[in-house]
């Protein structure tokens, strides 16, 4: 965006430049010095470098993740009127205990049945995957107090407007990164081999022991003892089997970390580089008259939105009046722009309304933007804790899920900085300067356009608006 300069005949004073004294020579400015948003981004992907060539990969509970909140704290300290470090208690290791009993209760399930316990057999298996589904699929732990806990440690900062706080936005990311899988989904054969056939025979072996189960009822032998029908004898046989490939669940994990450079901490480089720059506007004179900004990045995002959902229980007294959250995961690639309507695997709804206005601002700045929803068994990201909070929420994401021309370097050792397009980042961060204004303006929605009047409806008419990007 390039800001108008007012010429007048009196002499104006010095604008504070965009970078600090030690980050670029002393130079002169104009009265307003023109933004470049690419100045920005190259920052972002500079700290964003900088934080994993010191901490390496950053798992939560790990010194590492605790190390480089800290410094991210330092960060935000430069530019904001406060920023502090929350030390919270991670169950890390809840989300995963359905994939390391799989491998458990298989067996004890193939037992039973051989046994003719079809209906205990049946009861254990709809109750652990009740469990699951809650548990890994929804993001709603049931498991937690039996599992360890460890230290993590969410940052935030906030930038204070010039009058009364009437509206607030929320930019997050997060700092931990991801536990790589042995298997890749880039290797069709063998994650198919290795974890969806193994997931596929423990689906099927409740199917039998559902089967069975009817079958003993209706032949009155429910509660004897003794092997099943010969039909569903050896459907069981295949079943078994089939055991040793379940034991591949064992392994999922290598026991290694991703560096998680565009997943995710090039977004909470983003969040300190917005900083900057609203640091910058009020240095200048120009500070945002009603909008108070929060710059957050959570621990513990890759093992179930844990630094989010905790953060949004310690901090309620920030979510009264009008709040806004834009979280920003996986910024790779700048044609891959989407704001998700849904997250969590597709299961939690987001503020359709906010994320297809941010696709109405994305396409009348020049960029390549649509909505959609969370592949399923993609995940999640922190705005479904921000929605389930009670907020307009939505996640900005540029990640190629699906497309062979766009590689899913996401949890794996690839994900690097060299991985992450400039682009991308820049047009992450001039919408989310662009959103403040908006808010701060109080015109995010007109009043009367389709958008307001039928947010979610697949019909919207999407009208253009044509100001400036940042260049």
């Amino acid at each position: 965006m390039v800001f108008d300069v007012f010429h007048s005949r009196k002499k104006r004073k010095k604008q504070p430049e965009l970078l600090r004294e030690s980050e670029e020579p002393k130079r002169k400015v104009k009265d307003m010095e023109t933004l470049k948003a690419g100045k920005l981004a190259r920052l972002a992907l500079e700290l964003t470098g900088t934080l994993i060539k010191t901490h390496g990969p950053r798992p939560s509970g790990g010194k590492s993740a605790l190390s480089a909140a800290e410094d991210l704290k330092q960060a935000y300290q430069s530019f904001c009127d406060e920023a502090r470090c929350d030390d919270e208690h991670f169950h890390t290791q809840a989300i995963h205990i359905p994939l390391k009993l799989m491998p458990i209760l298989y067996p004890v399930l193939l037992a039973l049945l051989w046994c003719g316990l079809p209906l205990t057999a049946t009861i254990i298996a709809v109750l652990f995957f009740a469990i699951s589904y809650f548990q890994s699929f929804l993001y709603k732990p049931i498991l937690e107090r039996w599992t360890k806990s460890v230290d993590g440690k969410n940052v935030w900062a906030t930038i204070r407007p010039e009058g009364e706080t009437r509206h607030t936005i929320i930019f997050s990311g997060h700092h931990d990164s991801a536990r790589i899988s042995t298997y890749s989904k880039e290797e069709k054969w063998e994650y198919a081999k290795n974890v969806l056939l193994p997931v596929a025979l423990c689906l099927l072996l409740v199917v039998e022991s559902v089967v069975q189960l009817l079958t003993e009822i209706f032949t009155g032998k429910l509660l004897g003892i003794g092997l099943p029908p010969v039909s569903l004898a050896i459907f069981l046989t295949l079943l078994t089997a089939g055991f040793p490939l379940v034991l591949h669940l064992r392994s999922f994990y290598t026991g290694e970390s991703s560096p998680g450079a565009g997943d995710n901490l090039v977004s909470s480089a983003v969040t300190v580089e917005l900083a900057r720059y609203f640091d910058w506007k009020k240095r200048c004179g120009e500070p945002l008259s009603s909008t108070r900004l929060i710059f957050a990045s959570f621990d513990g995002e890759e093992d179930g939105l844990l630094g989010s959902k905790a953060w949004f229980s310690r901090h309620k007294d920030f979510l009264s009046g009008d709040v806004v959250m834009l979280n920003f995961d996986c910024v790779f690639y700048a044609d891959r722009l989407m704001f998700l309507e849904k997250d969590i695997n597709g299961q939690q709804p987001l503020s359709c309304k906010l994320a297809r206005r941010m696709v109405v601002i994305a396409k009348g700045m020049g960029y390549s933007a649509q909505s959609g929803s969370i592949p399923l068994f993609a995940g999640g990201t922190d705005a479904a804790e921000g929605a389930r909070a009670g907020i307009e929420a939505c996640s900005l994401v540029a990640v190629g899920w699906g497309d062979r021309m766009h590689p899913e370097v996401y949890h794996t050792s690839d994900d690097t900085v060299d991985h992450i397009e400039e682009k991308a980042v820049e047009e992450a961060l001039s919408l989310g300067i662009k959103l403040a204004e908006l808010v701060d303006k109080e015109k995010l929605y007109d009043e009367g356009t389709p958008d307001t009047e039928n947010p979610c409806g697949d019909d919207v008419q999407r009208p253009v608006l044509h100001f400036r990007k940042l260049v």
